[in-house]
């Protein structure tokens, strides 16, 4: 699978807006399913899907080590199912629906929120466009 797509974008050049085509980092949604119990849908590059399924898996406590994968398939509708020993519904504190969700409510759990002023400091937009240079610069792939 092609991890590059062409899309109509619009990009911003000294403040004019210009309609064009461009090649695009392709993002796939997944469903991760653990022993074909439905547990995410991920939006990402097609590519290491194994890798992020057991990642997600291993990061979100739902597994404590490596051994306990059985198999991985991935199936042509986008189905990341993965087979892992000793695990059952209950290690689900909650039901997780988004890739993001779970980080979203963390934070907002777990750190205090601060009072920001948005009038206190102006970011011109060449200082954005020299953070997105920056940023794709140290970028293999973006």
């Amino acid at each position: 699978m092609s991890l590059i797509e062409e899309k109509e974008i619009v990009r911003v050049i000294f403040d004019r807006p210009e309609r064009l085509k461009d090649k695009i980092i392709k993002e796939v949604a997944f469903t991760l399913k653990i022993n074909e119990k439905e547990i995410v849908n991920l939006i990402c590059t097609p590519e290491y899907i194994e890798d992020l399924a057991v990642g997600y898996v291993y990061s979100q406590g739902l597994m404590s080590n490596i051994h306990q994968v059985e198999a991985i398939e991935i199936l042509e509708n986008n189905i990341i199912n993965i087979k892992l020993r000793d695990f059952t519904a209950q290690k689900l504190q909650k039901e997780i629906t988004t890739s993001g969700e779970k980080s979203l409510k963390i934070i907002g759990e777990n750190y205090k929120v601060l009072d920001i002023n948005p009038y206190t400091e102006v970011i011109t937009p060449n200082q954005i466009y020299e953070l997105a240079n920056r940023l794709f610069d140290a970028s293999i792939l973006h």
